[in-house]
C-alpha cells in the first residue's frame, strides 16, 4: 500500500505555474511551452498562462485553479495534503447534494410535461 507521500507529488515552493502543471501531471512540458509562445506573440495580452492554457483546450478551469491553490499554499509556507484532501472531498460532497437536487427536480418537470392518456374513445359510426 502507498502512502500519501509516494502518491502525492513533491511540489518546490520555488516552481512556476507551468512547472506546477507537469509536476502533478496535468500537463506535459511541450504543451506549457506551447502555451507560453503563444501567450509571448500575444505581447502581453495573451492573458495569464492558466487561461492560455483554457482557451487552447489543453486543461479545464478547475486544474488552474487547484495549481493556483497549490501555488498559493507553497508561497505561504507549504501545501498541506490533508486539507487539500478536506477541501477537494467537501466540494465532491456538495457538487453531489447539488446533482441530487437537480435529478429530483428533472423526475418533477418530466412528471409535469409527460404527455397525458387521453380517456376519448372513438366510436366507430354506424351507417344508417
Amino acid at each position: 500500500m502507498s502512502s500519501a507521500a509516494e502518491i502525492e507529488p513533491q511540489y518546490r515552493s520555488d516552481e512556476r505555474f507551468g512547472e506546477l502543471m507537469v509536476t502533478a501531471g496535468i500537463l506535459c512540458e511541450e504543451t506549457i511551452q506551447r502555451a507560453l509562445k503563444i501567450q509571448d506573440a500575444a505581447g502581453g495580452e495573451g492573458g495569464k498562462l492558466g487561461d492560455v492554457l483554457v482557451a487552447m483546450g489543453e486543461c479545464c478551469q478547475e486544474e488552474v485553479d487547484y495549481i493556483i491553490e497549490v501555488q498559493r499554499s507553497l508561497r505561504n509556507g507549504g501545501y498541506d495534503v490533508k486539507k487539500q484532501i478536506e477541501k477537494s472531498s467537501k466540494d465532491v460532497a456538495q457538487h453531489t447534494e447539488e446533482l441530487g437536487g437537480i435529478q429530483k427536480l428533472a423526475e418533477r418537470l418530466t412528471d409535469k410535461v409527460a404527455p397525458r392518456k387521453c380517456s376519448f374513445q372513438h366510436q366507430p359510426r354506424t351507417r344508417i
